[in-house]
């Protein structure tokens, strides 16, 4: 079920996963044995801006964003989407701000 609805790069999405959930800056929360990060909403806007800094500042020290700019073709572009999505269903906010200037560069 799961190719089929991610249909593409299944171990970079997983890895990516992976890294958010390690890291104290997405919330890591577990529940009955599951794994869930969100963003704190409790924070103000300011705090919020300098977490999604953070975020940004962590993924790129682990080579998330490696060829996002000058990577070609298509399996390029799909790689991008599919680590944009995991971003995306982390904070909204962040795959915006990631999405205005990474993609559109």
């Amino acid at each position: 079920m799961r190719r089929l609805l991610d249909g593409h790069n299944l171990e970079e999405r997983d890895w990516l996963f992976g890294l958010i959930i390690q890291s104290g800056l997405f919330n890591r929360r577990e529940v009955d044995g599951r794994v869930f990060v969100s963003p704190d909403y409790n924070q103000s806007m300011e705090q919020q801006r300098e977490m999604t800094m953070k975020r940004i500042a962590y993924l790129l020290d682990r080579g998330v964003f490696r060829g996002w700019l000058t990577g070609d073709g298509p399996q390029e572009e799909l790689r991008k989407l599919a680590l944009h999505e995991v971003i995306g269903m982390y904070d909204h906010s962040l795959a915006v701000k990631l999405g205005v200037h990474i993609f559109l560069w």
